[in-house]
């Protein structure tokens, strides 16, 4: 999905979107991430989102920790359940 798609998408207030999850596979192929506001989507897609890369087991070393995530808008994806609804069976 182009960025504009995606940025466009979440300024839909219908769809009430705040939150974003970054996600990627640890060194062993778990999936790892973390959250931020759908308002810095834009600022994440141009300049990256800064982590501690620590926090995340066998990623870096101490001196290696501070970390930037560049998610891609043609990786974004829509998971299927919303907060306070059963979305399963």
């Amino acid at each position: 999905m182009p960025e504009t798609d995606v940025l466009h998408f979440l300024e839909n207030e219908e769809k009430n979107i705040k939150f974003v999850n970054i996600l990627f596979p640890d060194i062993i192929g778990e999936l790892r991430g973390f959250s931020i506001p759908s308002s810095e989507v834009e600022s994440a897609f141009k300049d990256g989102k800064g982590f501690d890369g620590t926090s995340i087991n066998g990623l870096v070393r101490i001196e290696e920790s501070d970390l930037v995530a560049r998610p891609g808008p043609n990786t974004f994806k829509v998971f299927p359940w919303e907060f306070g609804k059963k979305n399963f069976g």
